[in-house]
């Protein structure tokens, strides 16, 4: 079963060389921003008492999942993540759930509107102009060889 809970102090290591791993870097990029996604607040998930996934947001007047990792698939931890973050800012009163995924990202996509999100912009070419001018280090192909171009918008109203 997937415990959720809010990052601690004991959760700092964790969260840079998970967000590291999966993104090569826990500096992210986002619409031409590089956010340390290491640094914002967010929750992690726990299957049989050991860590197996977190969430990291911007906080806002709308908030921005900056950050979503399960280092264990297949039993719920990026729902249970995801579920919590819609939780928690319904209880602080934002309206918008919102995040940027990558056009390579096919597995992601289903997932998010399986969760009720919706695909509300296209920001073409956005990682091939980041590459040049934010992080030379970004990958140019991704899952099943995709060329990573583009950034998708979604997002759930609250």
């Amino acid at each position: 079963m997937v415990q959720v809970r809010r990052l601690g102090p004991d959760d700092v290591d964790f969260v840079r060389e998970t967000l590291t791993e999966a993104f090569t870097s826990a500096e992210v990029v986002v619409l031409g921003r590089l956010i340390d996604a290491a640094a914002l607040p967010g929750f992690v998930a726990e299957v049989d008492g050991q860590r197996a996934g977190l969430l990291t947001y911007e906080p806002g007047e709308d908030w921005q999942v900056v950050g979503l990792v399960a280092t264990v698939r297949g039993v719920g931890v990026g729902e249970a993540l995801m579920h919590l973050a819609m939780h928690d800012a319904r209880e602080q009163r934002i309206r918008r759930l919102w995040l940027v995924t990558t056009n390579d990202n096919t597995a992601a996509l289903s997932f998010y509107q399986r969760l009720g999100m919706d695909l509300v912009a296209l920001h073409r070419d956005s990682i091939t102009n980041a590459r040049r001018t934010l992080q030379p280090s970004l990958p140019r192909t991704g899952a099943r060889g995709i060329e990573i171009r583009h950034e998708l918008e979604l997002q759930i109203l609250l």
